[in-house]
């Protein structure tokens, strides 16, 4: 099956490239991991969206009076409603399954992971599963709390890099805005429908599940604060860009908005807010992105709590920063301190009181190289290393990175 989704997907981004001549990068890792998958997803949307548009255009009379621009807005929202927003949420239900959750059983050594996975109304109830398939695998409690947030944890990477290649080019699609706007907001939203008899119900709820663990060694992890903090991802930038983005596509059929951003000399600057889940216990993260002329940089560092003290990280990812002839790069390098993670095959409940976990630094780094064989297509892999410790999307323990894959660029 993995054979054939990825041959089907390799043969539609080579269709839409030669059609579209965008940027269309596909990957995979070992564990087809959520970092990998949202790369890859992207593309398939990006591929959906233009045909669709070619199939469906935005307006379908001149809307040069109010009664035409009423019809047409009406015309917009069924068509999102009952495709595009249908398509968008099978492929976010996805990575949040099985490139969030099953990514990391696959990476504990779980292979015979199993999903449920449902298109969304009309056409079905939505909503999805994951069910463990390795009953022998033992998880520690470290593990757990990792396959309990990797689901809203793969979607904010997913929406993360929706807003890269929104960067890439100054504007963003009204779709990427969507999917960011879900992506950025999984947590703050899983958050609040969850139920304070949740926590003890073990219905297979993640937030619940996560708080029950985590809250063992971390008590300031409580429903209420995870609620209430989480509401902070409102007060992140592109988010709220999704309302200047619907008002476009809705009231006018733009396809794409400018990205309202801070000029500083040639580059464009734009913050970032996000409150996030980890094994330990939450972070607050500050982003500081910025773009000039398909490049892009990310600036970021976090702070949070974590089991009986203050985690923190620096980072940067760049992303074509450097170019030389036929070549050009990418490259991320992160560094943090935080409580050593338990990888053993064993699952304890410990007293709070007893819980200091020892401490450690650890720390990232990788680069991507893209090879142009053509004007229109390249090569890509990444290669680096990072040290036993959580960092959203990579793999817990320690051990080199690599990713390999192909791009169809502009």
């Amino acid at each position: 099956m993995k054979i054939f989704f990825f041959s089907f997907l390799a043969a539609a981004l080579f269709t839409h490239s030669v059609a579209a001549q965008t940027v269309d990068p596909f990957v995979i890792d070992k564990n087809v991991s959520s970092i990998t998958a949202a790369e890859d997803l992207t593309s398939i949307d990006e591929f959906l969206n233009h045909y669709e548009q070619e199939l469906l255009p935005q307006q379908i009379s001149a809307e040069d009076n109010k009664l035409s621009n009423l019809v047409g807005m009406l015309y917009r929202a069924a068509k999102f409603l009952l495709l595009e927003d249908v398509q968008d949420e099978f492929i976010t239900l996805s990575q949040h399954e099985v490139f969030g959750h099953g990514a990391r059983m696959r990476e504990f050594g779980d292979h015979n992971v199993k999903y449920q996975l449902s298109l969304s109304p009309p056409y079905g109830t939505g909503g999805g599963k994951t069910y463990y398939g390795e009953n022998t695998i033992s998880y520690s409690n470290d593990q757990f709390n990792t396959i309990n947030i990797a689901g809203v944890e793969a979607q904010e990477i997913l929406g993360d890099e929706m807003r890269l290649r929104a960067l890439e080019r100054d504007s963003i699609n009204y779709r990427e805005a969507n999917l960011y706007f879900t992506g950025r907001l999984a947590m703050t939203l899983y958050a609040l429908q969850t139920k304070p008899s949740d926590l003890t119900a073990y219905n297979g709820n993640d937030i619940a599940d996560y708080i029950d663990i985590v809250r063992v060694k971390n008590p300031n992890v409580t429903l209420k604060a995870v609620q209430t903090q989480s509401l902070l991802n409102l007060l992140d930038p592109m988010t709220l860009d999704w309302f200047y983005s619907f008002y476009w596509y809705l009231g006018r059929g733009k396809v794409e908005s400018n990205i309202p951003m801070f000029s500083v000399g040639s580059w464009r600057y734009i913050p970032g807010f996000r409150f996030s889940l980890t094994p330990f216990g939450y972070e607050y993260h500050l982003e500081n992105l910025l773009a000039d002329s398909g490049k892009v940089l990310n600036v970021a560092a976090s702070l949070g709590s974590a089991d009986n003290g203050l985690s923190y990280s620096l980072g940067m990812q760049a992303h074509r920063l450097l170019s030389k002839g036929r070549m050009s790069f990418d490259w991320k390098v992160q560094a943090w301190r935080q409580p050593e993670l338990d990888l053993s095959d064993s699952y304890t409940i410990i007293p709070v009181q007893a819980s200091a976990n020892q401490w450690s630094f650890g720390g990232l780094i990788s680069t991507a190289a893209y090879y142009n064989f053509a004007q229109s297509f390249s090569i890509k892999a990444e290669v680096g290393y990072k040290s036993r410790g959580f960092v959203e999307g990579e793999m817990l323990d320690s051990g080199p990175i690599f990713r390999a894959g192909i791009a169809f660029v502009e």
